[in-house]
């Protein structure tokens, strides 16, 4: 089963902007986002950088009149604008295996990038599919009984290359239900993950799920660069002098990613 949600989604908008270390350098280049997905169509987003020191001034051209061209070794795709920097194309499907290519011009420079989709994960299993969380109000303090929580759930695939690979836990519930009362506290996001791994498998402690219901379990298996540009932009705010980027003439990643999707029902008492 194909992931319903995108990478850019469920993992996040990465941010890029100019740090100051002594003088303020700028380069008004553009920020690209793009994660093609084994089995969907096409979508890209262009923005403008931040800078961090409010001096300098942001580049204003339209973002929404680029000639974004996507080429495989056979054909070549003009992508569509949907506004806000958003480019589409509905003819494209993404295919394992292939090279996609990326070029448009802005301004006086000529922006490409290249990537290959990776295969999807192979020989996914999991250790279970439901799991039963005990609620912290249902724990009376000095009653003598702790919690007794469940086997974390393990998740395994076929990993002979080293690849990196990246879990996404999403409930899909209409209106799930809490497994703790969070006292009128935001409640917390539906959605968590790892960080990229190297491995063949990963673990999912009971303590993460925050809710009942039905829920999808995601394995990426991702490209290097995506791999770099998170751990980059996981490090500290004040550390993007140089964020990672696999594209000429612009910041920001043009990515492939291959998804296979499980599912487990979390239940609690």
């Amino acid at each position: 089963m194909k992931a319903k949600l995108t990478l850019l989604a469920a993992l996040g908008v990465f941010t890029f902007a100019c740090t100051d270390d002594s003088t303020p350098s700028f380069k008004d280049e553009l920020v690209v986002e793009a994660y093609l997905t084994e089995g969907a169509t096409l979508s890209l987003k262009v923005s403008h950088q931040v800078p961090l020191d409010t001096s300098i001034t942001v580049g204003t051209d339209d973002i929404d009149g680029l000639a974004i061209t996507i080429s495989d070794d056979q054909t070549s795709y003009q992508l569509q604008s949907a506004g806000e920097g958003i480019y589409f194309s509905s003819d494209l499907l993404v295919k394992s295996g292939t090279t996609y290519n990326v070029s448009f011009q802005y301004k006086d420079q000529v922006v490409t990038g290249s990537t290959t989709v990776p295969s999807s994960p192979r020989d996914v299993t999991q250790s279970a599919t439901s799991i039963n969380v005990p609620s912290f109000g249902n724990f009376t303090p000095g009653s003598g009984s702790g919690f007794t929580f469940p086997d974390p759930v393990e998740i395994s695939w076929t990993n002979d290359d080293a690849s990196y690979y990246l879990v996404v836990v999403e409930n899909i519930d209409d209106n799930p239900t809490a497994i703790n009362d969070f006292g009128g506290e935001e409640p917390p996001s539906r959605v968590f993950r790892n960080e990229p791994i190297q491995s063949d498998a990963y673990q999912i402690n009971s303590q993460q799920f925050q809710y009942t219901g039905r829920h999808n379990i995601i394995i990426f298996h991702l490209n290097p660069e995506y791999a770099a540009l998170y751990e980059n932009n996981s490090t500290s705010s004040q550390n993007l002098n140089a964020p990672q980027t696999n594209l000429i003439n612009a910041k920001g990643v043009f990515t492939a990613t291959s998804p296979d999707t499980l599912q487990i029902t979390v239940t609690s008492n």
